[in-house]
């Protein structure tokens, strides 16, 4: 089972992994006074108007949200 300290350092490794490619694939939105992210995913990078893989709200405190989001991310990286 993964934790929610799990799930923040894959999203750190995506965000580095995205800062080194051209394509920027993983859109990451972290709100802190609610505690959940959002995730948004394009295969071929971001393009305007383009429509990508969408993992939905996670709630930090919610356990099985966690590992949605953490193997929606291992999956694409």
């Amino acid at each position: 089972m993964k934790t929610k300290n799990d799930l923040l350092q894959l999203i750190m490794t995506a965000i580095l992994l995205d800062s080194d490619e051209k394509k920027k694939r993983f859109n990451i939105t972290y709100s802190g006074h609610v505690n959940w992210v959002e995730i948004r995913y394009y295969r071929n990078g971001w393009k305007s108007g383009e429509i990508g893989e969408y993992c939905d709200f996670v709630e930090l405190d919610d356990e099985e949200k966690i590992q949605e989001a953490y193997w929606f991310i291992k999956n694409r990286i």
